[in-house]
């Protein structure tokens, strides 16, 4: 459904970080949070997801519940526009 993506960084004096997580670069992928909670996530890019007017029978984008997980904004401010 979602790739799952790795980077790394290393400096010579510093050691290796390596982050896995699910990245999210559009509505489909983050309505589709509801389907893995407690996972790690990061925003890509920008999303407007004004065309999630119509989804779900009108009722538009559904709001993330019970969420338990990591959502990694990338040290951006990436609007999300509905």
């Amino acid at each position: 459904m979602w790739s799952e993506v790795s980077s790394s960084s290393s400096e010579e004096s510093t050691p290796v970080v390596t982050e896995t997580f699910i990245g999210i670069e559009n509505c489909t992928q983050l309505q589709g949070i509801t389907a893995g909670t407690t996972a790690t996530y990061k925003l890509l890019n920008d999303i407007d997801c004004s065309a999630t007017l119509s989804w779900n029978n009108g009722r538009g984008f559904i709001p993330l519940q019970n969420f338990n997980g990591k959502f990694n904004g990338n040290r951006k401010s990436y609007p999300i526009s509905l």
